[in-house]
């Protein structure tokens, strides 16, 4: 809602319909918003159906992924850290180079993708205000620690010992021991609550040279795409993924995303849509959408809409959770990367060419979202 807030406060003047940058990827947030991200250094936009313009205050990086989840949080994947909107500021949550950040629906668990590191495992309740400046905390003091540490052996070695020192200087010389004990004992509790928060390596199982494409949780684990080898499935133990590819036409999968109603659904480069029921280990192709369809992004709505985005086709829709797909009509087309089913069951359809199209009748019109700058 403050992102909503500041929107609405800010002074704008119009852009022409069509004109703006490649859009890459739409994501719905609380409060009836989308997020939209596009190639530009510091292009991360906000948008309802007044228009969309750039949201105050995110850092001025190149994005490689946005993500949202539960509480009104979003998280931006950028090779200089990853960044988290909450209590309306930008914060660098988490320091290195992230390819992408993938959030349970429950808020629990989440995926990170590390630059040339894999992916890791996180509860993403860590990630929460509070539990992060715990963790500040605990580094603060063990960095503390370790000054207190460097002072007394400093103080040690001055200290007298042997048969010349005073029966004092003795007790010196023991009084600071005690205190280097101490601190030794404090530097390890501190140094175990810095290391409590940190993310956990899973990528026993997967490629060496893995890019996630996308992520989703699968009953109590996860399935990801990885792109050039297809989609594996983390195991019951939580340490190594296995392929899970059966029913796959291809490994070159570009989409993973999991729908409200369970199962998970897999775009493929060239080959459509394909989805995992709930419990299955078979991919079945989704009818509807064309078997040659390059599939870049799926959204779904609380009320069983399904968007897909495709290079060939636009968009296709299907307000049923995929039973039934409506005549195209005046759908968007060309090179559509990114789709958004909005809280308000608005329709969004982000264009590569550039250009913010929003839906409000279940797709049967269409109409462009002009962009706004101050």
């Amino acid at each position: 809602m403050l992102l909503l807030a500041a929107f609405l406060a800010s002074g704008a003047t119009r852009c022409s319909a069509g004109e703006g940058p490649r859009i890459t990827q739409l994501a719905a947030l609380e409060g009836g918003q989308v997020l939209v991200l596009t190639t530009e250094k510091g292009g991360v936009y906000l948008a309802q159906r007044q228009g969309w313009r750039r949201a105050d205050g995110a850092p001025e990086l190149y994005v490689h992924r946005a993500a949202a989840s539960r509480g009104g949080r979003v998280y931006l994947a950028t090779s200089q850290g990853l960044y988290v909107f909450r209590n309306g500021v930008w914060d660098k949550a988490a320091e290195g180079a992230f390819a992408g950040f993938f959030p349970g629906a429950d808020g629990g668990q989440a995926l990170l993708h590390f630059w040339g590191l894999g992916l890791h495992i996180l509860d993403a309740r860590g990630m929460t205000q509070e539990s992060l400046q715990l963790l500040r905390e605990a580094s603060a003091r063990e960095e503390a620690l370790v000054r207190e540490e460097e002072d007394l052996r400093r103080q040690m070695a001055l200290l007298p010992r042997g048969d010349a020192a005073t029966l004092d200087e003795k007790r010196a010389v023991m009084r600071v021991y005690q205190q280097w004990q101490d601190v030794q004992r404090r530097l390890e509790e501190a140094a175990g609550q810095a290391r409590a928060g940190e993310p956990r390596p899973v990528t026993e199982g997967l490629p060496e040279d893995a890019y996630v494409s996308g992520a989703a949780r699968y009953g109590d684990g996860w399935v990801v795409g990885v792109f050039g080898h297809g989609t594996f499935g983390l195991s019951a133990d939580r340490r190594r993924w296995e392929p899970l590819g059966h029913g796959l036409p291809g490994p070159w999968v570009l989409a993973v995303e999991a729908a409200p109603w369970g199962g998970v659904y897999a775009g493929l480069y060239g080959a459509g849509l394909h989805v995992l029921a709930p419990g299955a280990t078979v991919w079945e192709r989704v009818a509807g959408v064309p078997d040659d369809s390059t599939v870049q992004g799926v959204s779904f709505g609380r009320a069983g809409q399904v968007l897909v985005a495709t290079r060939e086709h636009g968009v296709l829709f299907s307000p049923d959770g995929g039973r039934t797909w409506p005549a195209p009509g005046g759908r968007p087309e060309g090179n559509v990367q990114g789709v958004a089913v909005g809280e308000d069951g608005s329709l969004w359809a982000g264009l590569w060419e550039g250009g913010l199209l929003v839906s409000t009748d279940d797709g049967a019109t269409w109409r462009p979202c002009e962009r706004l700058e101050q």
